[in-house]
């Protein structure tokens, strides 16, 4: 089952580096299936879901991520993901623009843009 689950998030990686978001969090929730406590997913999930504007679905993933995280003992990274999020729901309150589509591809791009260093760390196949 281990390498089912990785197997899955693996494959949603690679989907979402392709940038093929919809078929990377598929893949993302398969794996979530397998393996329901992986901090990892969860982050992998949020950082997708950003990608396709679901923001709120985005800061509920990034926000358990934070929390698994800081239960495997990885504060520093669970308060990192929070700052992210904090910043972003600050920044999206503040905008401006014609309507809800400008706000939601907004907000997720600075959502991105605070996530990028963790992506780098943390987005990347899980060994088998």
């Amino acid at each position: 089952e281990a390498s089912s689950y990785a197997a899955m998030h693996n494959a949603g990686v690679e989907a979402a580096q392709q940038g093929h978001h919809p078929e990377a969090e598929d893949f993302f929730n398969k794996a979530l299936s397998k393996k329901p406590d992986a901090a990892v997913t969860w982050l992998a999930r949020g950082i997708t879901r950003s990608e396709q504007a679901q923001l709120e679905l985005a800061q509920q993933d990034l926000l358990y991520a934070a929390q698994l995280f800081e239960a495997e003992g990885d504060s520093k990274l669970a308060g990192e993901i929070r700052q992210a999020v904090t910043r972003q729901q600050k920044a999206a309150k503040g905008q401006t623009g014609n309507g809800w589509g400008s706000q939601f591809l907004g907000g997720a791009a600075g959502m991105l843009q605070q996530l990028a260093p963790l992506a780098v760390k943390y987005f990347a196949p899980i060994p088998f």
